[in-house]
């Protein structure tokens, strides 16, 4: 029975000191190099990450890996710097996840994918792809593109620019963005989005509200749709835009965007039809049973 005993820790002896591979629950600190606008992706299926841009032109991580995890998979493919923490394929609903502190170079963009993981990211000027179950997403100084898809976690945006595509089902949208182009959606969540100009605006909702700010640009587009909540249109500077605002039935419109008067419609429902300065835009508004308010500077 010693003997048995004496191989068994010979062996996890052994494992320790093989390259890639650490024991679960293990405290990692390693880094490789990168190539230069690059693309790190970090696989994790659960636990907290946090991402942080940095000067250097290599990788970094450091932390504790998931209690279940059988491997830590750290390399380069070409262009791609390769993080996955491997999990079994069984049940992992005991123990904890991942925590780990992950640096990547400025100007490399971030692929994530992840089942349960917690997400705060700073200071990636390349840009993010992000796809996450049940994890919430905290962004602040991103540039370039911001793709986040969750289903049932919270996405946040601070200081950030470039393109952007936001959807959650169960989950909060909230941003403050310089960003021409962006579609932010969620199914039970509220959508509130602080913007700065802006050339192209989607957003929807089914059950919650959706709070927009920001500057329409001449030419640009604005389409805002929910079903049983309120929609709130604030233009921060004079608008140049055709308006086709509708609201179902037991829904209400509140114009203070110019003098024109909503209309009733049956059965029960409002609608406005306006043009703002030269009417080079487009602003399309609907919800069924919500309010629509609108604010700005060309009343």
């Amino acid at each position: 029975m010693k003997l048995v005993n004496f191989q068994k820790n010979l062996v996890l002896v052994a494992l320790c000191y093989l390259p890639g591979t650490l024991l679960a629950g293990e405290f990692v600190e390693k880094s490789l190099s990168a190539q230069p606008n690059g693309i790190v992706e970090i696989h994790n299926v659960r636990g907290d990450i946090k991402v942080l841009g940095w000067d250097k032109q290599e990788v970094e991580i450091r932390g504790e890996l998931d209690d279940l995890a059988e491997e830590l998979i750290f390399e380069k493919q070409g262009k791609v710097t390769l993080i996955r923490v491997k999990m079994p394929n069984k049940n992992v609903n005991h123990g904890d996840g991942s925590k780990l502190v992950i640096n990547i170079p400025n100007g490399n963009r971030l692929d994530f994918s992840g089942v349960s993981t917690d997400l705060i990211i700073k200071n990636i000027d390349g840009g993010i792809d992000i796809r996450t179950v049940s994890g919430d997403v905290d962004g602040k100084n991103i540039h370039k593109q911001l793709f986040v898809t969750t289903v049932s976690g919270d996405i946040e945006f601070k200081d950030s620019s470039g393109r952007a595509k936001l959807g959650t089902v169960s989950g909060d949208i909230e941003g403050n963005l310089n960003s021409q182009g962006i579609s932010a959606n969620s199914v039970s969540g509220d959508v509130e989005l602080e913007l700065t100009e802006f050339d192209e605006l989607s957003a929807s909702t089914v059950s919650g509200d959706l709070k927009i700010e920001g500057k329409l640009k001449d030419d640009g587009e604005a389409s805002l749709n929910n079903v049983s909540g309120d929609i709130t249109l604030k233009l921060a500077s004079k608008v140049n835009a055709r308006a086709n605002i509708k609201s179902g039935p037991g829904g209400s419109i509140t114009n203070g965007l110019s003098s024109d008067k909503v209309k009733e419609i049956f059965p029960n429902q409002q609608k406005l039809q306006m043009t703002l300065g030269d009417g080079s835009g487009r602003i399309k508004i609907y919800t069924v049973s919500g309010s629509i308010r609108l604010s700005g500077k060309n009343h």
